[in-house]
């Protein structure tokens, strides 16, 4: 994968990064980033897009994540902070 060249080439670690918001008029934006080291967790391997789960598998993963990332963050941008 493209991570495992990055980690190989001593570029790691890498973040992956997902918002979810649809501008201002619909609400606030949410980015989400997170660290995970070289070897995968094999419960993680399919996560690549959070639109793409439903909300048990969102559920299910949330400790696994919070278990074995090595950096995480969730940032809350209400819709006013947006349009300005």
């Amino acid at each position: 994968t493209l991570e495992s060249a990055l980690y190989r080439a001593g570029l790691g670690p890498v973040a992956g990064v997902d918002e979810v918001g649809r501008g201002a008029c619909a609400g606030p934006l949410v980015v989400a980033a997170c660290v995970l080291g070289p070897n995968r967790l094999e419960g993680l391997a399919a996560l690549d897009d959070s639109k793409k789960l439903n909300e048990n598998e969102r559920e299910r993963l949330y400790p696994l994540i919070r278990r074995y990332a090595l950096a995480y963050h969730v940032v809350y941008i209400p819709s006013v902070e947006v349009d300005r």
